[in-house]
């Protein structure tokens, strides 16, 4: 492989040069990077084996450094000499780098734990590159890209629960580095209207929804490997979006995000009423039970905890108010089907119980 690609870097590296001294010859390095991506993709889904995994990675992240970096790099140095059209393109090599990525995932019977390492390596360099060239779309291209070889190894596993730790941990990393990442994005770009009253650009757009995306992407992960795996106990599960929640709990404060609160509950109980569907067991009602009060408790003190941040804001508060209602079908729901025969003629006192912490959240609100 280090044979036949050292060539055909040899090969990108004098169209570069060629650029390097005629300027005009800009969207060659284009041409010339796509023929590379098409071939190595050929290359990857007819000829790659297992052994030759780790350096086909290499191969992968050399390619998208290569194309990604050298546009801008030209760009800082001779921004006279700006190659044509070319920077926007510059962006877009990360992604393709990932779809690369995500082949030998769809291709092999196994795939090495490297893979991962290499595809955070290759989310870096998108953040890096959109940075640069503030150009913010590619990032949410790599979001779904990442995920997506999250899910392409997640249903090529066995449907066995020694998988979960490692999926579990994967999915854990990267939703917090795209979510912190996305939230850092948004504090540079920021999308609100501009000071000549003109709408925000698409650019701006994308901004304000990176963090949403990346928040809400992981967990759809998150609810596929929770319908798919035999989790009867939720705990790795809610543990893993409990940690999340909380992030985005954090971000929508010190950021100033607070759209994120209501993502979190959305999707929080999202995975809740999943899981609640597919894996609740009447006979071990517990577990599920001081999670879903657990829950609900964060997101009803969260802004009674920071009530000078979100004094001037209705969102938070409107988020614990709904977070209440959600847990609360979870919790009745639980409740009948568990201890019915015990319960028949007393339900009521679910409802009247559950509705005492909102009232005091009420009064306590309207002292504020």
């Amino acid at each position: 492989i280090w044979l036949l690609y050292g060539f055909v870097f040899f090969i990108n590296i004098g169209v570069l040069a060629g650029i390097i001294i005629q300027p005009k010859l800009g969207l060659a390095q284009l041409a010339v990077g796509l023929a590379t991506f098409a071939h190595l993709a050929i290359w990857t889904t007819e000829k790659l084996q297992p052994d030759l995994l780790g350096s086909a990675l290499a191969v992968y992240f050399i390619f998208g450094v290569l194309h990604s970096v050298f546009p801008v790099v030209w760009q800082r140095l001779k921004p006279g000499q700006a190659l044509a059209m070319q920077g926007a393109f510059s962006p877009w090599f990360p992604p393709l780098t990932l779809v690369l990525m995500l082949l030998p995932v769809l291709s092999l019977p196994t795939v090495s734990f490297m893979v991962w390492p290499a595809i955070l390596l290759v989310d870096v360099l998108a953040i890096m590159v959109a940075v640069t060239t503030a150009v913010l779309a590619p990032v949410i291209v790599a979001l779904v890209l990442t995920l997506g070889v999250a899910l392409a190894w997640l249903l090529k596993v066995p449907a066995e629960i020694t998988v979960l730790p490692t999926f579990l941990f994967v999915l854990g990393g990267f939703a917090a580095f795209f979510v912190i990442a996305g939230c850092w994005l948004t504090r540079r770009y920021p999308s609100a209207l501009k000071a000549d009253g003109k709408k925000a650009g698409f650019n701006d757009q994308v901004a304000a929804s990176l963090p949403v995306m990346s928040a809400a992407l992981p967990f759809a992960l998150l609810i596929m490997a929770t319908l798919r795996l035999p989790v009867q106990n939720p705990s790795p599960v809610f543990g893993l979006g409990l940690a999340l929640v909380l992030l985005l709990l954090g971000l929508a404060k010190i950021a100033r995000i607070t759209q994120l609160s209501l993502t979190a509950l959305a999707c929080m109980l999202a995975l809740e009423s999943a899981w609640h569907s597919e894996r609740f067991q009447p006979e071990n009602p517990w577990t599920p039970l001081c999670w879903y009060l657990g829950v609900y408790a964060l997101f009803a003190l969260y802004p009674f905890f920071f009530r000078n941040t979100f004094r001037q804001t209705v969102l938070p508060w409107a988020t614990a108010a709904l977070a209440a209602i959600g847990h609360f079908l979870l919790l009745f729901v639980s409740v009948k089907s568990s201890f019915a025969p015990q319960m028949s003629d007393r339900m009521g006192l679910v409802p009247a119980l559950f509705a005492i912490p909102s009232i005091i959240s009420l009064f306590a609100n309207g002292s504020r």
